[in-house]
């Protein structure tokens, strides 16, 4: 037996979904692929649609325009290799959403991509149609070489035609009805009055609408009009050519095509489900397993979206059936109808209009909704419905859905509750997953019985007496019939002498359920209540958040104009150093003191720099601990060396860090995690601190083994090796080379005392012959 979707209103929504594919193979796929129990089958229809929705979220869409029904085409590009014009247009159009898709698919690893590499590649042709064949048809001059001769020729021809036509008309311009060449059946001709059309000398073409104008085809110009008909006949046969060797290209793969056309089908349902899914702002539902419903914000697709209230329709395993009660006009019909069509849907792997749905996959979904009575077989409303519970009776098996709508109604109360319990009973043993809509009180009671069996109620509005179009689980409902009546206008003694007839045990069990909608509607508050606290914490934890980011750049700030005003020092000492340096460079004993103030200043800024550094650990609350925080390719700050380092490779108590050019093995304890926006600012601070003479070093820069002064002054020379000589000492050379030439002697003799009183200098030499001799000098560091 297949799905009954009749009355869940299946085929609107297929319409719906229909009308978003671009093709009619698209189209036509959403038809005949039906509903499916096949898992395997589902989940791949789910996949290609949350392939297609992720596509269209990113705008990538191949179908640019919709492709009609191209079979017949090809049938007939397979019998006989050629087909009418307007036909071989609607191929063309196919063809390139065919190239479109194998393009912009062909790259996605998912099922969309394995189905459009599938298809025939017929880029090569498209391009070559193109190149012949415009948009509207016309096969373009440069076609081929004949047909361009042919056309060329034509031209010619034509303007020669009207050229001679001119001059009949000056010739007999006192016969024609306007100066104007017209064209009749594809001959030129002169417009003549009738009453002078023998007086010229042609052939009357065709006559005006009113008879007072003859066109006429003048001898003179017959000859040239035949052939002009002769080149239209030879452009024709031409173009005929054309396109049948273009067709014949197909020939060949005329079989691949039509697969094509069927994969291009799939891909375009999977396009029209998932844009109808984001048109409804849905979501694709997961197959679950032992009966578990899990429905968050779902709505009747056929509901405006204005109108429809989102419910909450959740199963948990365990739970066979659903027995749901509540007032006329409450939403229960709606709802069995809302969990049809979304059992519906996913079984052909389209989105449903939810938050989230997790949800059985039904092998088949058997129903009996609505008052089907027919009088032309007789079958009252009752009989129907007992028609249809038969079927599901004879039928139902586990692994199917069934909903029933006002199980019981009819006929007899007592005997409608029982056939109703039997119906349950028998869903039960047979492990057959239900939903039954009812207002008989024994089915309630009957679920508040059976584990296998849950509760549940559409919501009402006991003062307004209105439905809420809410879902209840857990909770019977009420029909609230009297108070119904009682609003729409009843007598107030009708209503008192219809609650006396009341039974006892149903005024007992009316009151159970009210005071059981109460408690839920309290324990509801609670959580709205427990809900709104939480978002309040949230919002406050989120305030703090933001304040201790702000004290954080605060700390930044003072940290920054900290470092910016010692380096700032610095800078100030280092051009101070300079000068006094210019002004000793004369007096070669005094070089010494020079370099004796210097280290005074050095070490005196080396001061500010540590203060910076011992505020910066106190700000930043003391370095990390090193087994927790730090990690290899972190950048720290090396306490022995007091400069940044980047971590090559940790082991037990040490770790290899690269310092700048050098690379150096530490303990751990010397090691303390700095962040990214400080480590800019350290790497100035140390490069500064680290010249011998307080000359500014970058020591992230590489130094070269030898340094050319030669030919310049002694002042600019000496000032050139000293900050050299930093540089060198500071990036860790064992050795450098001062090339400054022999010359008159007085360069080297002012180097060579220069060195002499350096500090950072333990000897110096001449270089080897080989290296320069005397001049190069060759400098060793202590």
């Amino acid at each position: 037996m297949k799905d009954d979707l009749e009355s869940l209103e299946y085929g609107k929504i297929l319409a719906q979904i229909k009308s978003h594919a671009s093709s009619e193979y698209g189209q036509r796929y959403l038809e005949t692929h039906l509903p499916s129990s096949d898992i395997q089958q589902v989940e791949k229809w789910l996949k290609e649609t949350e392939e297609a929705w992720e596509l269209v979220r990113k705008n990538v869409d191949p179908f640019t325009f919709f492709v009609s029904d191209v079979d017949a085409v090809v049938d007939l590009l397979n019998k006989q290799g050629y087909v009418p014009v307007e036909d071989f247009l609607n191929f063309v159009k196919a063809a390139d959403v065919l190239v479109q898709l194998r393009r912009k698919l062909s790259a996605e690893t998912g099922v969309l991509g394995s189905l459009a590499k599938r298809i025939v590649p017929l880029d090569a042709w498209l391009n070559d149609v193109r190149s012949k064949v415009d948009e509207s048809g016309y096969v373009k001059d440069d076609a081929s070489r004949k047909l361009s001769d042919i056309r060329r020729d034509q031209k010619r021809l034509s303007n020669e035609i009207q050229d001679k036509l001119q001059r009949e008309m000056d010739r007999y311009q006192r016969f024609i009805s306007d100066r104007l060449v017209v064209k009749r059946g594809n001959r030129y001709a002169i417009p003549v009055k009738s009453s002078n059309v023998p007086q010229v000398k042609g052939i009357v073409l065709d006559w005006s609408g009113s008879g007072q104008t003859a066109y006429v085809e003048p001898f003179s110009v017959v000859d040239m009009n035949n052939r002009l008909e002769e080149l239209r006949f030879m452009e024709e046969q031409e173009i005929y050519r054309i396109f049948q060797e273009l067709c014949s290209q197909l020939y060949p793969i005329a079989e691949e095509i039509r697969i094509s056309l069927r994969i291009l089908g799939e891909i375009d349902a999977a396009y029209a489900k998932a844009k109808w899914g984001s048109s409804m702002r849905g979501t694709l539902p997961k197959i679950s397993q032992n009966g578990l419903i899990n429905i968050k914000g779902a709505r009747h697709p056929l509901i405006p979206q204005d109108r429809v209230v989102p419910v909450d329709i959740v199963v948990p395993e365990g739970r066979i059936g659903v027995i749901l009660s509540g007032p006329n006009t409450g939403g229960k019909t709606v709802t069995l109808k809302t969990i049809g069509l979304f059992a519906a849907l996913l079984k052909i792997g389209a989105p449903v209009p939810a938050v989230d749905a997790q949800l059985p996959l039904y092998n088949r979904i058997l129903m009996d909704i609505g008052d089907q009575q027919s009088i032309e077989s007789s079958l009252s409303t009752f009989a129907s419905h007992i028609a249809r519970l038969k079927v599901i009776v004879e039928e139902a098996d586990s692994g199917d859905l069934v909903l029933i709508d006002e199980l019981g109604s009819g006929t007899d109360p007592d005997e409608g509750a029982a056939i109703a319990e039997a119906v349950v009973d028998f869903l039960v043993r047979r492990n057959v997953q239900f939903f039954i809509a009812t207002h008989l009180w024994r089915l309630k009671t009957l679920a508040a019985d059976r584990k296998e069996i849950i509760n549940a109620s559409v919501d009402f509005d006991t003062e307004k007496l209105k439905p809420l179009y809410k879902l209840n689980m857990g909770v019977p409902g009420r029909s609230y019939a009297l108070e119904i009546a009682q609003k729409w206008g009843m007598p107030e003694l009708f209503i008192s002498t219809a609650r006396s007839k009341l039974s006892e045990d149903h005024e007992r069990v009316e009151k159970l359920i009210e005071q059981l909608q109460e408690r839920v509607k309290s324990y509801e508050d609670l959580q709205r209540e427990a809900a709104r606290l939480r978002d309040e914490l949230r919002e406050k934890n989120n305030q703090l958040d933001k304040a201790l980011s702000q004290l954080d750049a605060k700390r930044t700030k003072i940290l920054d104009e900290t470092r910016a005003k010692a380096k700032r020092i610095l800078e100030e000492a280092d051009e101070e150093s300079k000068r006094l340096l210019k002004e000793l460079s004369q007096q070669s004993k005094a070089n010494q003191r020079a370099y004796q103030i210097r280290e005074q200043i050095k070490n005196m800024l080396e001061e500010v720099v540590k203060e910076d550094d011992e505020m910066m650990e106190k700000q930043r609350g003391g370095p990390e601990p090193i087994p927790v925080q730090i990690r290899e390719g972190d950048t720290v700050y090396v306490t022995k060396f007091k400069q940044l380092g980047l971590v090559l490779k940790l082991s037990e108590d040490t770790a290899e860090v690269q310092i700048g050019p050098l690379r150096a093995t530490v303990a751990k304890t010397e090691l303390s995690k700095v962040d990214a926006s400080a480590m800019e600012h350290r790497r100035g601070v140390s490069s500064v601190i680290k010249g011998g003479s307080g000359v500014e070093i970058n020591v992230t820069q590489d130094v070269p083994m030898k340094l050319e002064v030669h030919g310049l002054s002694v002042d600019d020379a000496l000032e050139k090796v000293d900050k050299y000589l930093d540089q060198a000492y500071a990036a860790g050379l064992p050795y450098v080379y001062i090339i400054h030439g022999r010359g008159t002697g007085a360069l080297l003799r002012a180097i060579h005392e220069y060195l002499s009183t350096h500090p950072h200098v333990s000897r110096f030499r001449f270089a080897e012959p080989s290296e320069g001799g005397t001049s190069v000098t060759m400098v060793y560091f202590s």
